[in-house]
């Protein structure tokens, strides 16, 4: 199993018209090198076509396929940052307030 955590980025290098698929167990970040990589997800119905210098965020337990255009394509993969599992700040307050606490005037 290709697994996108190690403790440092992984490199990906893909020849003109070769295909790597994978599935991300954690949150990913894909950024392109060089070259240009069509890649796509399940669950998502867009197609992406990324260009050198751009980054994409990889959707965990979603299959990955990216497939490398003319001329080849070189990218990292590493972890990325799970939005959904932080709290915002504001949804933290009741938490910060204890109970019938009361403002006077």
């Amino acid at each position: 199993m290709f697994s996108t955590h190690p403790p440092h980025p992984r490199q990906l290098c893909l020849s003109a018209g070769e295909l790597l698929t994978l599935t991300p167990t954690r949150p990913t970040t894909l950024h392109l090198k060089s070259g240009a990589l069509w890649v796509t997800q399940t669950g998502d119905d867009r197609d992406h076509f990324l260009r050198a210098g751009q980054t994409m965020q990889l959707v965990p337990g979603r299959l990955t396929v990216f497939q490398a255009e003319h001329g080849g394509a070189q990218a990292s993969l590493a972890p990325g940052v799970d939005k959904g599992s932080r709290l915002r700040p504001w949804k933290r307050l009741p938490k910060l307030w204890p109970a019938g606490l009361q403002f006077s005037t």
